[in-house]
């Protein structure tokens, strides 16, 4: 018993001198993630598609016809006439840059992009007859057209960082 007894005594002293760091023997060292910043300069590419519509709106003032005012159908024929819509479809293909500040949970920022579009529309009423009620018209002919070439923004930002575990 005095064996037993010595030996409890003996562990029990020895466990302070093994751990003396105040870190237990069996201890694991925690895991360390390192911060994350989106501060920083960034630039890309992108690519895709645009669809859009022109809505051509052609009001024909009564003056334009002279004293008679063109008759009762003249403004109204020209103004259904020469008001087309215009559609269109494109590919577009550009770049973005930008560059973010961090500082603690908040994040602004600023964005800029350029952008190739070639969005082309036309329309053309061909020629048209001379309106029934309105022979001082003669016939006429509406063509329009839409394009755009490039496309530009530049914006700014303000969030906070998600960490999502």
């Amino acid at each position: 018993m005095k064996q037993l007894l010595s030996a409890v005594v003996l562990t029990t002293a020895l466990v302070p001198i093994a751990s003396a760091d105040g870190i237990p023997p069996s201890y694991k060292a925690p895991v360390v993630y390192k911060r994350f910043s989106w501060t920083g300069f960034y630039a890309g590419l992108n690519a895709g598609a645009a669809s859009g519509e022109c809505d051509v709106d052609l009001t024909a003032s009564p003056t334009f016809f002279g004293p008679g005012g063109g008759g009762p159908d003249g403004p109204a024929t020209l103004d259904r006439d020469g008001s087309p819509n215009l559609n269109a479809r494109a590919l577009t293909a550009g770049g973005q840059a930008g560059y973010n500040w961090q500082a603690g949970i908040l994040v602004l920022g600023v964005e800029g992009d350029l952008n190739s579009v070639l969005f082309t529309s036309s329309g053309d009423s061909g020629i048209r007859p001379t309106p029934p009620l309105s022979p001082g018209i003669g016939t006429y002919h509406f063509s329009e057209s839409v394009n755009t070439d490039w496309l530009a923004t530049l914006r700014g930002r303000m969030g906070s960082p998600w960490i999502i575990l």
